[in-house]
């Protein structure tokens, strides 16, 4: 489920490493021509290659996972399993980088690596101390500094665009910090290496005319400057150190390596002046650029990294902010929201047509990226699906029905009429597919005369057919079509009558279906359906699938990060905000260093164990969770922190969470504590909702909650959750009562 950020299954590299596992004589007979399969493969050649290598000459992750395990016949990074990714707000590409820095913009030319020459010794910053940071989750600049003698050396690495020309950069920067004249020495290196471990280089070309640097016959590098010297060896030479240290000219043109362990490093020897500086840049093209294409140029090197960040600021301006009581969630919120943006497009329109994830997970992608006020992206995104998705009768439950609740999301939150006329040539040509569906449902049901035992499995495509159909008879209202809307609108009475009862009569034959009909039902808000069976599955997983607030799997100590998560959100509409506390602190535990989650975890090292290292949908799920504790929509009525712990009421750090997409358009929440009072503000900038549901701890007196700006109809509470209705009468609605 995790998403695009790392394609294990490229046909072209996967023919690659299975060769030169030959090559290494490793049996590769039973390998399974899967996902698995290969991860599997790569295992053996990590350990084979890594196993009596040196220090320099791995991974950052292979030492420690070494010493943790008692045999190398398999050596995969199921420890620190986490990186980032390095994009653009919508971008079609973007590349992976690890906390020491190691990049791959193209996995089948290997990744770059910076060194630096410190006298007779070389610094590889996968064996300090330091790590690469992320300036700020506002820019997406990552940065890495250290000083050798009186240079200061910086190397920023970022996502650059021109035109449709997609770049990760490297851009090293150096400072004299003394009043002598001096000459420093680096090196940029591709390698045969990703975070994942060996990413064979069978050959290696630089072009000096060009300054083009390939592997695998595919341009890697392409550097402004030329280098001092360009030397090349095998990645697994002990004498390559000296070699660097000691070749100050020279330019090696071509190496072949059959054990694909091509390295090529390009030196710089720099003299800087007394206290000043020099800037050098290396782009790394994100779309696969074969030995004799013409080399694209990046002209405005010196004002890329201003545009990325204006780029990534003019995103956060326009989506959802959040600061939270919590000082761990805003950047985790804003890096989740980063990690939706950079990855969506790929995901959601991919080259070649294939989809690494279900329509049902796509769907939570392309909801969460209305919801969080991504709204171009998301209508661009939702237009070019229409008209790339063929309606068939097949496809029915595994594509349409999701794709066409998630499109109709983004009118939802915009009321953007003309939005809809151009979505409807494509909602006549599949909802006939959807009513034809529903009518056999509902004649299935009065032909036996029996009641049916249902699935989970036709129950969570029931659910979705619902939704849909709900969302049709808004989008055919909003158009005008009293016919179309009258024939949706007749079936939605009978539809709901027919899935209560398949609820009821539901027959749970697996524990992962439980977190499925759980976590959908949230995301359609339709939890009301069965409130009996619904905490009957909750029970279950309570019981059998979650332990410490983790989603078990098959294997013992691997947990989902993620999927937890999903439960919380139920929680959040069925308003126990303890509950939700509770499982959302224990997700937090396992925020990698950039702050975002992997696809999977374990319990023993509290790291990333399996697949992807920065998990797009853990984000989704992340994101979706936060902005429904705050706000959620249901019938025009608005809920106002259904999901907020006491914990924040009780906080003297406020919450705001403002461009929330909603309904009734954009709104803002404001939470905060004065010297003997609480007070919360709700901002509502275009339409006001009929009615507003403001959740409070239990332990207040509601006779003491005081309301401006709105007409109180209900103050109402219990042991889990309490409440004041009321009527907004003007766009700003405050909130006041005393603190306990």
């Amino acid at each position: 489920m995790g998403g695009p950020s790392l394609n294990l299954t490229i046909p072209v590299k996967n023919e690659r490493i299975k060769q030169i596992a030959l090559n290494h004589r490793i049996n590769v007979n039973d390998i399974e021509e899967s996902e698995e399969g290969f991860e599997s493969l790569r295992g053996l050649l990590n350990a084979v290659v890594y196993s009596k290598a040196e220090g320099w000459m791995k991974p950052y992750w292979v030492e420690k996972r070494m010493r943790q395990k008692d045999s190398t016949d398999s050596l995969s990074n199921d420890m620190d399993r986490y990186w980032a990714l390095v994009g653009s707000p919508g971008g079609k590409g973007f590349g992976v980088v690890d906390i020491k820095g190691l990049v791959t913009a193209n996995p089948n030319c290997g990744s770059i690596d910076f060194f630096i020459r410190d006298d007779d010794k070389i610094v590889f910053p996968a064996l300090e101390d330091d790590d690469i940071t992320l300036i700020s989750s506002s820019d997406q600049i990552y940065q890495w500094d250290k000083q050798v003698g009186p240079v200061q050396y910086t190397r920023y690495i970022y996502h650059t665009t021109k035109g449709n020309k997609e770049a990760v950069v490297n851009e090293i920067h150096l400072q004299n910090l003394s009043m002598k004249k001096i000459t420093c020495t680096f090196y940029i290196a591709l390698r045969p290496m990703s975070v994942q471990g060996v990413e064979p280089l069978s050959s290696t070309h630089y072009n000096e005319e060009e300054r083009a640097l390939y592997g695998n016959r595919e341009l890697a590098v392409i550097a402004r400057s030329p280098p001092t010297a360009v030397i090349m060896q095998s990645g697994d030479n002990p004498n390559l150190i000296s070699e660097l240290v000691e070749r100050t000219e020279g330019m090696d043109c071509e190496l072949s390596a059959g054990l694909g362990l091509a390295t090529a490093v390009l030196r710089y020897d720099v003299t800087l002046k007394p206290s000043r500086s020099g800037t050098f840049y290396f782009f790394s093209p994100l779309v696969p650029i074969a030995q004799g294409d013409s080399v694209p140029s990046y002209p405005e090197y010196e004002s890329m990294r201003d545009s990325t960040i204006a780029s990534w600021y003019s995103f956060s301006e326009e989506t959802s902010y959040g600061s939270f009581p919590d000082r761990e969630l805003d950047e985790a919120f804003s890096q989740a929201k980063a990690n939706l943006t950079i990855q969506a497009r790929s995901l959601l329109l991919p080259d070649d047509d294939e989809f690494q994830l279900s329509w049902h997970e796509c769907a939570r992608v392309l909801v969460a990226l209305n919801r969080i006020g991504n709204l171009g992206l998301a209508k661009d995104i939702s237009l070019r699906l229409s008209r790339m998705i063929k309606p068939s009768a097949e496809k029915l439950d595994e594509q349409l029905v999701p794709l066409i609740w998630s499109i109709l999301e983004h009118y939802k939150c915009t009321k953007d009429k003309t939005y809809l006329k151009l979505m409807r040539p494509f909602l006549n040509k599949v909802y006939p597919l959807i009513i034809e569906q529903i009518k056999r449902d509902l004649e299935l049901e009065s032909q036996t005369g029996e009641k049916k035992i249902w699935t989970e499995e036709e129950v969570i495509s029931m659910l979705w057919r619902y939704a849909s159909l709900h969302s049709g008879a808004i989008s055919y209202a909003a158009l005008e079509d009293e016919k179309q809307t009258a024939d949706i609108s007749s079936l939605l009475d009978k539809y709901e009558i027919l899935l209560i009862n398949a609820f009821h009569e539901m027959k749970i034959a697996s524990d992962e279906s439980l977190i499925d009909i759980i976590g959908t039902a949230a995301l359609l808000g339709l939890t009301d359906l069965d409130v009996a069976k619904m905490n009957d599955i909750l029970d279950l997983i309570s019981s059998r699938v979650i332990t410490k607030g983790l989603v078990k799997t098959q294997h013992k100590y691997l947990f989902s990060s993620h999927l937890a998560l999903r439960v919380a959100h139920y929680y959040v509409v069925e308003r126990q905000n303890y509950a939700v506390e509770r499982l959302l602190k224990r997700t937090l535990r396992y925020l990698t260093p950039f702050n975002l989650l992997a696809e999977y975890v374990s319990s023993q090292t509290q790291g990333g164990a399996k697949g992807d290292g920065c998990s797009l949908i853990a984000s989704v799920d992340f994101l979706l969770l936060l902005r429904e504790m705050v706000i959620f929509s249901a019938r025009e009525i608005l809920a106002i922190l259904p999901g907020a712990p006491d914990s924040w009421h009780e906080s003297t750090s406020p919450m705001i969470m403002s461009r929330i997409q909603t309904a009734s358009g954009e709104i803002q929440v404001e939470m905060g504590v004065s010297s003997n009072q609480n007070q919360i503000e709700i901002l509502m900038k275009e339409h006001l909702p009929k009615e507003l549901v403001v959740y409070v701890p239990t332990y207040y007196n509601l006779h003491m909650i005081k309301v401006f700006g709105g007409a109180p109809l209900e103050r109402a509470g219990d042991e889990s959750c309490a409440f004041v209705r009321l009527v907004p009468l003007s766009n700003n609605v405050v909130i006041t009562y005393r603190r306990q």
